[in-house]
């Protein structure tokens, strides 16, 4: 009985004890974890324990980014502020694709007074001088044998030179004709025309008003600085006693006041100024009622008034004119521009004129406009 006992005892001690017994060359130990001592283990232990590193991943090499240059600046935008004394030409639109030309243009300008130029970018027989995208000019070919000429007046502004577009409005003997429902009619429904055979937008038909505002907000995106309104009226010339106008129509002056509000209207989108040629009626008296033109009314939508002379009428009847005009917008400066038209295209006539004019004035030949050519 004591020896199973005792047998019983030496197997609980040996299973208690097995992980700590430790067979050395000295003999059998027994080594209880809480009798080790803090040093590490014996060298008859076995070979000392190896720490291995794990292996460590390769830093990637960040990508060299080139040092950012820093931008240029763009070009300053032209300065669209109008000369406060306006010595211009009439210069011919067609040819600012011409770079010829163009150098023409600002040497002249670099060499004397001149600091504007005006072309025309909707003729007077309803042709245009520009690639026009409106639908009555695409319907009626306004715009055949027309080139880019958005860059030529980019390049005119940049080089200093205010350019002023003129438009004209109702005389127009193409959009009229193709275009039935824009013409003044007479009581037969056939298109008026004047004495001259040229047919006109009729003020009262939608269709025309919306056409020319169309054509005053491409203008107005080409770039030029100024919009001058010319024809801007019911016809002044031809048999008025056979025109048919709708019964009842509104007066003919309050017609063109609310049209003219909306052109200064489609100019103020790119702060386009917008300016007026009225007939030499209403530049004398201030009214032309056949016309339907009452300059009083159509002051506030416009920066200036152009008014045509010829160049024997220069130093005699412009003082008068310009005071007239310039008293009915007393607060706008350089308001009444005179628009000469000089027997001579060459520069002795700017000479000549800059010397004897301290105010504003549009320079023409008699063909309408000037050649750089010949003014050499």
């Amino acid at each position: 009985m004591i020896f199973f006992l005792i047998l019983s005892l030496s197997a609980c001690v040996f299973i208690v004890t097995e992980n700590y017994v430790v067979f050395t060359s000295t003999g059998i130990e027994i080594r209880l974890p809480f009798l080790r001592r803090e040093e590490g283990p014996d060298v008859e232990d076995g070979p000392p324990l190896q720490i291995e590193e794990l292996p460590q991943k390769p830093v990637e090499e960040q990508p060299q980014h080139p040092l950012e240059e820093t931008p240029e600046p763009p070009p300053a935008e032209p300065d669209d502020t109008a000369p406060e004394t306006l010595w211009a030409v009439a210069v011919d639109a067609a040819r600012l694709t011409d770079e010829a030309y163009m150098d023409g243009i600002l040497t002249l300008a670099d060499t004397t007074g001149v600091n504007a130029v005006m072309i025309d970018l909707k003729n007077q027989d309803g042709t245009l001088n520009y690639v026009s995208a409106a639908s009555a000019a695409v319907a009626a070919n306004a715009s055949a044998g027309a080139g880019d000429i958005a860059p030529g007046i980019k390049r005119l502004r940049e080089g200093g030179v205010y350019v002023i577009g003129r438009v004209h409005c109702m005389r127009d003997n193409t959009v009229s004709r193709q275009v039935r429902s824009t013409a003044i009619k007479t009581a037969s429904g056939a298109t008026w025309l004047d004495w001259e055979y040229g047919g006109w937008l009729s003020p009262y038909e939608e269709s025309a008003r919306a056409y020319l505002t169309e054509i005053v907000r491409e203008c107005a995106a080409l770039g030029v600085s100024e919009i001058v309104l010319d024809d801007f009226c019911f016809p002044y010339r031809g048999k008025f006693s056979v025109i048919s106008y709708p019964d009842g129509a509104a007066p003919k002056a309050d017609v063109l006041t609310a049209l003219l509000e909306e052109l200064a209207a489609a100019c103020a989108q790119t702060e386009t100024k917008l300016s007026l040629i009225p007939v030499r009626e209403s530049v004398e008296t201030g009214a032309a009622p056949e016309q339907g033109q009452e300059l009083a009314g159509f002051v506030p939508y416009v920066s200036r008034i152009y008014f045509a002379l010829t160049e024997s009428e220069a130093a005699s009847a412009a003082p008068a004119l310009i005071e007239r005009v310039a008293a009915l917008a007393p607060d706008k400066t350089g308001f009444a521009v005179p628009m000469i038209e000089a027997a001579t295209n060459n520069k002795a006539a700017i000479d000549a004129l800059l010397q004897r004019q301290s105010t504003s004035f549009v320079l023409r030949n008699a063909a309408g406009v000037y050649s750089p050519e010949d003014f050499n």
